[in-house]
């Protein structure tokens, strides 16, 4: 590719779309399933008081943390010793050190996170004071994450707690009242006259200022150790919501604290009428976290800051997850606020003016601005013919066409290239952490990423180019059938979204990519070898294109994906003309 054309491809990611025709439900990230053994001293023996086998086997109660730790890795943290902290995520909450040097006999040694703050404001904390916006989370606070449109979600509560500067929503006492109060997902208060459950409020928590149902206030006096350390102080008062649970409506009560959701469903056996909510994998669907499925790079996912999302990122895009942590080193030393030069910032310094012009709302978010960085170098790469050490001295030198960005210091690039050797130096080869074994039936290494094969209609003269592999999506058959495909083509083709020389697809594949605009052709090799055209018909929604790249590497229609023949999960290579 020129370098304009290079421009052009990159600038295409952040383009604000007019229409989308799928809007992914956060769902679970992919989860470790570890002992609490893992972990850090005090956490295991902080687990096994409230988790522990002994305890459950003689009193049946909710789980407080969860069974297993479900992923653990290291995030920056602006008082930590060295600006990291070590994070262990459960189910139900996150258990973190902030300072390994500090007296390891009090209890706050290992604290639990203030996820559901973080979920509600839409701010990711990196110290006592210090914090990086992104949305709130869209997720449900209760029952099931998809096909659930009545449940409030975290950012619903976001509005009606007193953090984020909102004094307002502090409430008066009301002990000995009955807990009628309903909230609905569009974040409208009532009254429900007959509760499926007689709950009164016992305590007034006036740091705050909410009242405490009875319910609550008694699952918290009888946990064998401090509640203020499980839960913390209530941020929001104590709601009726429906929901969805299995897929079944149901009325409970929620209440958010610091550290904890509490939910109180009467259909429930008595010991597990209260819950702690899932705020762990929430949060992890939140930001979309998951721990690579390939073994050979946990060492580098666990091991520096926001090693998983990193890992991730190079992974989905076809980059040696070494390079990219290198750039990432390069770039912001893991400091996801840091500014490389008056136009670079955040954890890959992506040219933020870029950002900016094309809407992209919240660009020093972690994960996005990492899978940004990751798309930059994978298309560097590409066109650099696997060449990583030119990619990234193209990487640092990047302009957009008219060459506005002021240049990154001059030592950038080779920081990179030494710290993508000295990763690699540090931790390839490294066993698990997690002691997980490495699959049999894959041959594959995330660490070293194969080289693509051939397509079958391919002469050799380069006229494809390699843009990605991974799972292919699809849209329904019934939802979106060719014709609704044609007449979405049709309306970007109006409002002057589509290539000049547009046409509809002779075979009716139709596909999405964010790095491509309607009309445009994708060449696809299936698991098979067998090689499938198809027609970008639709944007991703500016919204949706952070998950979109962790999840895919195309979205294909319901007849293109039949005719593929390929069952779900298996990868899918792209690639797309020069």
């Amino acid at each position: 590719m020129t370098q304009r054309s290079l421009y052009v491809a990159f600038a295409l990611i952040l383009t604000v779309s007019l229409v989308s025709i799928s809007a992914p439900t956060p769902a679970d990230g992919r989860d470790l399933d570890v002992s609490a053994d893992f972990a850090q001293q005090p956490i295991p023996d902080i687990w096994q008081q409230v988790d522990g086998e002994d305890v459950r086997r003689d009193s049946e109660r909710s789980w407080i943390w969860g069974p297993t730790i479900r992923s653990a890795t290291h995030e920056p943290y602006v008082e930590s010793p060295g600006g990291t902290r070590a994070v262990y995520y459960f189910d139900k909450a996150r258990m973190e050190i902030n300072n390994p040097d500090a007296p390891q006999d009090s209890i706050w040694y290992a604290t639990s996170g203030l996820l559901i703050r973080e979920m509600m404001l839409g701010q990711i904390q990196v110290g006592d004071a210090e914090s990086i916006d992104t949305k709130p989370a869209e997720i449900p606070v209760t029952g099931d994450l998809e096909n659930n449109p009545d449940s409030p979600t975290y950012a619903t509560f976001g509005d009606r707690t007193v953090l984020g500067g909102q004094p307002g929503n502090r409430t008066e006492p009301q002990v000995g009242e009955p807990v009628q109060t309903t909230l609905d997902a569009s974040g409208n208060t009532g009254t429900i006259s007959n509760p499926p459950y007689s709950a009164e409020y016992a305590e007034y928590d006036d740091t705050l200022g909410f009242n405490i149902p009875d319910i609550f206030w008694n699952w918290m006096e009888d946990q064998p150790i401090d509640a203020q350390y499980l839960i913390g102080h209530p941020v929001t008062g104590a709601y009726w919501v429906d929901t969805r649970i299995g897929g079944e409506p149901a009325t409970v009560l929620v209440q958010a604290f610091e550290r904890r959701v509490l939910t109180f469903n009467p259909a429930n056996d008595p010991q597990w009428q209260v819950e702690a909510g899932n705020a762990g994998l929430h949060y992890r669907a939140w930001r979309d976290l998951e721990m690579p499925d390939d073994p050979s790079v946990h060492a580098l996912a666990y091991s520096i800051p926001y090693g998983e999302i990193i890992a991730e990122a190079a992974i989905k895009t076809g980059v040696d997850p070494y390079v990219l942590a290198g750039v990432v080193d390069a770039a912001s030393g893991f400091n996801p606020k840091a500014e490389l030069n008056e136009d670079r910032m955040g954890l890959t310094g992506v040219p933020l003016p870029l950002l900016e012009q094309r809407g992209v709302e919240y660009p020093l978010d972690p994960t996005f601005n990492v899978r940004v960085g990751a798309d930059l170098l994978a298309l560097l790469q590409n066109e650099n013919g696997g060449d990583w050490q030119g990619a990234i001295r193209e990487y640092f030198d990047w302009q957009d066409a008219a060459g506005t960005f002021a240049s990154p210091p001059s030592h950038a690039a080779d920081k990179a290239i030494e710290s993508a050797q000295n990763f690699e130096a540090t931790y390839a080869g490294q066993p698990s952490p997690f002691g997980v074994e490495p699959d049999d039936d894959e041959d594959d290494s995330a660490a070293n990423p194969p080289t693509p094969s051939p397509p079958a209609d391919d002469d050799g003269s380069g006229d494809l180019y390699f843009v990605g592999a991974g799972e292919a999506a699809h849209y329904g058959q019934e939802a979106f059938p060719v014709e609704r495909m044609e007449e979405i083509m049709m309306l970007h083709a109006e409002w002057g979204g589509a290539v000049d020389d547009w046409e509809f697809d002779p075979n009716g594949y139709y596909c999405v990519h964010p790095n491509y605009i309607v009309g445009e052709r994708l060449h696809l090799t299936a698991p098979n070898g067998q090689t499938f055209w198809c027609t970008i018909a639709d944007y991703v929604a500016e919204g949706d294109r952070d998950y979109w790249w962790s999840k895919w590497a195309i979205e294909v229609n319901w007849d293109l994906f039949e005719a593929m023949g390929v069952p779900y999960q298996e990868t899918i290579e792209v690639r797309a003309p020069r």
